[in-house]
């Protein structure tokens, strides 16, 4: 199961994931947090749920944001909406996916040039919102209850990254 934390920090954002993929009975090892390689725009992007829905939906976000680079966080909101309607229209169509398959989640940290650091929540082909600490996947609520009680948004850097881990 997957397990995808990010939360706010004094610093910045740290987000975290396990690397375990399991399809069927097989377990490999798998990248879950993709990055904007260049870093021409900082964005990270985290995502739960069918593996190639999440990379045509992970490529689309980056690609635009390497574009685009929206300054705002009303215009990255606008730019994660217009790529997740492009990959349900176009993508979604070509895969062979069960129903529960069409609805993962994603988490979008980044830095506007104008608003600063922020965080995207996504479910299936909508963003949930904007959010100061999430969890993906595994989110029970004694994991929610616990990044509610040991979260501050205050934390330094160093401090965050000991509780990703």
């Amino acid at each position: 199961m997957t397990y995808i934390a990010a939360f706010g920090c004094k610093d910045g954002i740290v987000m975290c994931a396990d690397t375990q993929e399991t399809v069927g009975s097989n377990k490999d090892y798998s990248e879950k947090i993709s990055i904007v390689d260049d870093l021409s725009y900082p964005l990270a992007i985290g995502g739960a749920g069918y593996g190639p829905l999440i990379d045509c939906m992970t490529d689309e976000i980056i690609e635009r944001a390497k574009a685009e680079q929206p300054a705002s966080k009303k215009a990255l909101k606008a730019l994660i909406t217009a790529a997740l309607r492009e990959v349900y229209a176009n993508d979604l169509p070509a895969l062979t996916t069960r129903r529960i398959d069409k609805a993962p989640q994603l988490l979008i940290a980044a830095k506007t040039s104008e608003d600063g650091f922020c965080i995207y929540q996504t479910a299936g082909r909508r963003v949930v919102g904007e959010i100061s600490r999430g969890i993906i996947g595994f989110s029970t609520a004694y994991n929610m209850n616990l990044l509610r009680r040991l979260h501050q948004p205050s934390l330094p850097m160093q401090q965050a990254v000991m509780l990703a881990v």
